[in-house]
């Protein structure tokens, strides 16, 4: 992994971590700013980022399916009520 990709899946990670169900406005705001700038290279990056943030929340909403037709969701029910 070089030092860009590093960079994105960290900010990645933080702003979705930071402004959870936000995390959308964050980043069309941060790609705004860039546009308004000119700042082609900061573009690419948020672009990046943004790339990375969905599969992110993708992932994120796979483990809780998983977990959730093992253990059962929050209410109390159990797997096997979960299925029927």
């Amino acid at each position: 992994m070089n030092p860009f990709e590093y960079s994105a899946w960290s900010t990645a990670y933080t702003a979705l971590d930071d402004h959870g169900d936000q995390v959308a406005r964050y980043l069309r705001r941060q790609s705004n700013q860039c546009q308004r700038r000119l700042d082609d290279e900061g573009l690419t990056f948020w672009l990046e980022v943004s790339a990375r943030v969905g599969q992110l929340q993708t992932e994120r909403a796979q483990y809780r399916e998983r977990i959730v037709s093992l253990y059962g969701d929050r209410r109390g029910t159990s797997p096997s009520l979960a299925r029927e």
